[in-house]
């Protein structure tokens, strides 16, 4: 179970909010310092008896494409952020996958009203060149609240071949379920990012991210 809270100086989330997610297996979190990776990764292996450890060579490319998304978090200065990657491939184990997770303020903005603010955005993708092939929109209610579901098909920039590969991308907002229409946690939502350059990673990616997405529990309390 991963645990995180917002509200430190300089995160992006309210203070004295707390959140935790569920973890499947083969996701590791990552450190927010690059010096701390290899015992990350030690921990990671020593929890998963039953998948295949690294070898040297397997451990350095991990390792590598966890460095890279660290010092990419880093330059985001983004701290309340969390952020995971998916050890996919039972033979080969590599990174396939990558998640992140935080809490904002609403700003008042309820989960209808935001549905439609994100269904009338156009979409544009993240990457420079790439071009967001299918996008749709869609409300669900989750275990752990309403929730405003993005799911985003994306060809990313060409390589030099001239080929084209895909990115699937999901992004789940969650707003804290109301009790007698009054919010249980006011003026906070949590939001939930899987996305994958591995068709092949997850046999029902949408299915994966949203089980992941409702283990998402928010609660009142210091923050750590």
């Amino acid at each position: 179970m991963a645990e995180g809270s917002a509200g430190p100086a300089g995160s992006a989330g309210p203070a004295g909010v707390r959140f935790s997610l569920g973890l499947p297996a083969g996701w590791i979190a990552l450190p927010t310092s690059p010096e701390t990776l290899p015992r990350s990764i030690a921990e990671f292996e020593a929890s998963s008896p039953t998948r295949p450890h690294l070898d040297d060579a397997q451990r350095a490319a991990v390792r590598a494409d966890l460095e890279r998304a660290v010092a990419a978090a880093q330059r985001q200065q983004k701290p309340a952020r969390l952020r995971y990657a998916y050890l996919g491939g039972s033979e080969q184990p590599e990174v396939c996958a990558w998640a992140s997770m935080e809490v904002f303020t609403t700003g008042g903005i309820d989960a209808d009203t935001f549905a439609r603010t994100v269904a009338d955005t156009p979409p544009a993708a993240a990457v420079p060149e790439a071009t967001v092939w299918r996008r749709e929109v869609q409300q669900s209610e989750l275990g752990s609240g309403s929730a405003v579901v993005l799911y985003d098909l994306v060809a990313l920039p060409a390589a030099g071949d001239g080929t084209r590969a895909l990115q699937q991308r999901l992004v789940v907002t969650i707003f804290p379920p109301a009790i007698d229409g009054v919010a249980t946690i006011d003026g906070v939502a949590a939001q939930f990012h899987l996305s994958t350059d591995d068709l092949a990673a997850f046999g029902d990616f949408v299915g994966v991210g949203l089980a992941m997405a409702a283990t998402i529990t928010l609660h009142e309390g210091p923050s750590t």
